[in-house]
């Protein structure tokens, strides 16, 4: 099996209105590639931990479990959102401006951990949120990838690079060597925080910071027709119909991609921010194998 790279970020079916496709056919794509090694990183809890870590073990994968959250920093400046809120049930609002990031467990203590962190996120009925205290609590083995979406890259996208380092300053705090940068690229719009100049800008915001970084390509669905699918989910999830200006159609990027179309899109990252693309390789994550062991056992 190549080893050249591993998925990070994987949100299956088990994804509420947000990921398309079930852990085995993601799985089974995983295996078609060639690639030694995949995450689960479901929005807001682990319930499809299990049949990941079964579907890895007929297919002779190595299973990385995790979780992606959304964050509520206590001492930090406010998140950037964008758009309008969505009206939903009667004058509510669906707000998705919250930062997020995405967990994953090294072993047995670092599972322990996640599951505290979802229990927290969850300790408000109707809103998932992980406070900055629970996170600070409950982080042994437990590795930290900030995306696109989280609070360091919100603020690097609109208040520079002075403001993102005071957010990153927080998270060395907690996580140390654990923390990385995770650059996604699905070659959208500038300005985007899925776009290859983001991207560009988030890898040598890392290099500045020493920080390592890498390549997460923040996977929604098996296959890019299936985009149709999560523009679908999208609509629902705000609850707005589909033709709606706060549906931004989904470009078919966020796909299982293969480590060739990986190497792509980090070589094209990497040019735009002026470094190697070994620099976003996923063995900068300290004792990987370590993460598996646990999902062997479930």
């Amino acid at each position: 099996m190549s080893n050249d790279w591993a998925h990070l970020q994987v949100a299956s079916g088990f994804s509420l209105q947000y990921g398309a496709s079930t852990p085995d056919a993601l799985i089974e794509r995983v295996a078609e590639h060639g690639q030694s090694f995949a995450a689960l990183t479901d929005r807001d809890g682990v319930y499809g931990a299990v049949r990941w870590a079964l579907a890895c073990s007929r297919a002779g994968i190595a299973p990385i479990l995790g979780v992606d959250l959304a964050i509520e920093l206590a001492h930090a400046a406010p998140v950037i959102t964008t758009g309008r809120r969505t009206p939903a049930r009667g004058g509510a609002f669906v707000d998705e401006g919250s930062a997020r990031v995405v967990l994953l467990a090294r072993g047995a203590q670092g599972w322990a951990s996640l599951c505290r962190l979802v229990s927290a996120a969850h300790e408000v009925r109707g809103r998932t949120v992980l406070s900055y205290e629970a996170l600070g609590e409950h982080h042994a083995g437990v590795i930290a990838l900030l995306g696109g979406d989280s609070e360091v890259a919100q603020h690097l996208r609109a208040h520079g690079e002075r403001a993102a380092a005071r957010s990153l300053d927080q998270w060395r705090e907690i996580f140390g060597a654990d923390l990385r940068l995770a650059i996604t690229s699905h070659r959208r719009r500038a300005g985007h925080r899925h776009s290859t100049s983001h991207a560009a800008r988030l890898l040598a915001f890392a290099g500045q910071q020493q920080v390592r970084a890498v390549l997460a390509n923040a996977v929604r669905y098996r296959d890019s027709e299936q985009a149709r699918i999560a523009d679908v989910l999208d609509a629902a999830r705000r609850l707005v119909p589909l033709t709606s200006a706060q549906v931004e159609r989904d470009n078919g990027e966020a796909y299982l991609k293969s480590s060739a179309e990986l190497t792509q899109i980090a070589q094209e990252i990497a040019r735009a921010a002026g470094t190697s693309a070994a620099a976003l390789q996923y063995e900068g994550i300290p004792s990987l194998a370590e993460v598996v062991t646990t999902a062997t056992r479930l």
